[in-house]
């Protein structure tokens, strides 16, 4: 009988111990894997990752010296029946613990709206996690029945140490009463430090082509009261971090040169002056176009289209290519003082046909005839290709990669690099639509840091737009939308940004892609915010430039082939493995 009651005795206490801290009187917080996407209605027990013994989750971190990773927490108040009319209130996040070679960034992830688009599979599904805002030592609060994403970014530092950190995530806020502490949560984070440095932009082991619009007209409409050239660096610097040089390559005349002088100095290998091919093709249209240092929409327009086909193959005349070379000739020339021109590409023929072979040997042979030391750069999605071609940066769709021909052409000490755009759109290819999932950003440049390490290339990739903001502003449109920032509220995540791009806007005003052309948002005060997409596609960057590109090929082809094999042959074994893959590579350098 004695034994009985004691059993009984324990049974209450430890009831009373969970009942104590029952998780639906307080905040739900676990560490989901960042290539997971959250969704509004995501809980910690139908993700990757959940609480346990109503503790937070462990969070496990590793990064190589001079590299950035991010740890996804999910926030929210219980799904019980008070979460309809509760919520959570003034939210703080601090991180403690870390040495000071440890630069810690918080951001909250916000949520845009995304409506089914006839171009592509797989669109629209409502509210999707995507834009990054800085907390900056904010409050905020969480709506009740809403998971609230939540980005630690850890920055390790170049003076940092190897091995082992330790530091901690804590979290408080009040329940929706405003008056009922949460009771602090908190996550242990172990940030583990390879023992391998990250190469800087100047250093980088890969070339790139992310294309932006970087002209003050671009921003006006969103900030008409500020001079973009105060603002424009922090762009800049933002594009650069995630190890995405500011280029642009749809230029009919040459950008500002403090641009490059910026980028030199901060260590840019990669930069376009000018796209030869879209020049005015006579003298009474020049005035017209020469003001612009945008892409036209014709250019855009064909970048987006992925058929291989189009572009003007123009009869160039002498008269043009001449006009050609004087326009370039001062550029070439203030590079050259500087030291900068190695730095320096020429673009064009973007998606061009074999047929416009002629038209690229004119143009790019006169370049070279001119210029010997200024390198040349094509879209071009032929097979086979010729060796000859004055092209020094071939530029091939992804899914379109053919060993033979790329061993080929780096075997002549040749540049290849890759480059996605909505296309391949099929769900089977990895691409970086909103609706995609982080772990397909990562995985298109684990594909080419394979292919590198089988075939000797690619060495680069392009994407044709960063910024390219374009909401319906067409009455022909079903929704007429005018331009204005992303402006943060702290009392959701729910964003009013319009995600829907409308590329071929004139032409097809029904046809739009979420989030294509789009890695960044204009966002209060002139200032960038990135995007989990962007972060997910710097992780990749970072995983191809610092341990792909000098792991021994037999170690490195299977443990990315676990993850990836082809275009569409690819398959995420997790987070936990991708991980460990990670550190089988770091460790073996």
């Amino acid at each position: 009988m004695l034994s009985y009651i004691i059993l009984v005795v324990v049974a209450l206490n430890l009831l009373h111990q969970c009942l104590a801290s029952w998780p639906s009187q307080g905040p739900e917080l676990c560490v989901i894997p960042s290539t997971t996407q959250i969704r509004p209605h995501s809980t910690c027990s139908d993700t990757t990752a959940s609480t346990s013994a109503c503790a937070a989750a462990h969070a496990t971190v590793q990064a190589q010296i001079g590299e950035v990773e991010d740890i996804q927490l999910l926030l929210r108040k219980s799904t019980d029946s008070d979460d309809i009319i509760g919520g959570l209130k003034s939210v703080t996040i601090n991180v403690s613990g870390f040495p000071n070679f440890v630069t810690v960034t918080m951001y909250r992830v916000g949520y845009v709206f995304t409506t089914h688009s006839p171009r592509y599979p797989g669109s629209g599904g409502g509210w999707r996690p995507d834009p990054l805002l800085p907390i900056g030592g904010h409050s905020f609060d969480v709506p009740p029945n809403i998971a609230q994403p939540i980005y630690v970014s850890l920055a390790v530092n170049r003076n940092a140490t190897p091995g082992d950190w330790n530091g901690t995530i804590l979290l408080s806020c009040t329940l929706s009463d405003d008056t009922t502490p949460c009771g602090k949560k908190t996550v242990p984070v172990n940030l583990h430090i390879f023992n391998v440095t990250l190469p800087t932009l100047r250093n980088t082991r890969l070339g790139s082509a992310w294309s932006g619009n970087w002209a003050p007209q671009t921003f006006a409409p969103y900030y008409p009261d500020l001079n973009f050239s105060t603002i424009k660096y922090k762009w800049f610097d933002m594009m650069m971090e995630s190890r995405m040089p500011p280029d642009s390559i749809y230029l009919t005349k040459a950008r500002d040169y403090s641009d490059y002088v910026y980028m030199g100095k901060h260590g840019v290998q990669w930069f376009a002056i000018l796209d030869v091919s879209a020049l005015p093709l006579t003298l009474s249209s020049s005035s017209s176009s020469s003001s612009s240092s945008s892409s036209t929409p014709n250019n855009v327009q064909h970048v987006h289209s992925g058929n291989s086909v189009g572009g003007s193959c123009a009869n160039y005349t002498s008269e043009y290519v001449q006009r050609m070379i004087d326009t370039l000739r001062p550029i070439v020339n203030k590079l050259i003082a500087d030291n900068l021109l190695d730095s320096a590409y020429v673009y064009g023929f973007d998606e061009n046909p074999i047929s416009c072979e002629p038209q690229v040997r004119q143009l790019f042979g006169a370049v070279k005839e001119s210029f010997p030391t200024l390198k040349t750069a094509a879209v071009l999605n032929w097979s086979p290709m010729p060796i000859d071609l004055p092209v020094d940066i071939w530029i091939l769709q992804y899914q379109k990669f053919n060993a033979t021909d790329v061993h080929s052409w780096t075997a002549a000490g040749k540049k290849q690099w890759l480059y996605h755009c909505i296309e391949p759109h099929d769900l089977s290819s990895l691409n970086t639509f909103i609706e995609r999932p982080g772990l397909q950003n990562r995985l298109l440049m684990w594909y080419g840091a394979l292919n590198q390490l089988k075939y000797n290339g690619p060495s680069g990739w392009l994407y044709y737009a960063v910024n390219l903001w374009r909401p319906c502003d067409n009455p022909l449109c079903a929704r007429n939308i005018s331009k204005t920032p992303l402006i943060q509220n702290f009392t959701t995540p729910m964003t009013n940004f319009p995600v829907a791009n409308y590329i071929w806007q004139g032409q097809y005003n029904d046809i739009f892609v979420n989030g294509d052309g789009q890695y960044l948002y204009p966002c209060e005060k002139g200032l960038p915010c990135g995007s989990i997409r962007l972060s997910n596609l710097r992780d990749g960057l970072e995983d191809w430039d610092g341990l792909f590109s000098i792991v021994d090929s037999k170690i490195g082809v299977p443990l990315i082939e676990e993850m990836v094999r082809g275009a569409r042959d690819w398959g995420f074994t997790g987070e936990e493995r991708m991980e460990q893959i990670r550190k089988i590579v770091a460790d073996s350098l």
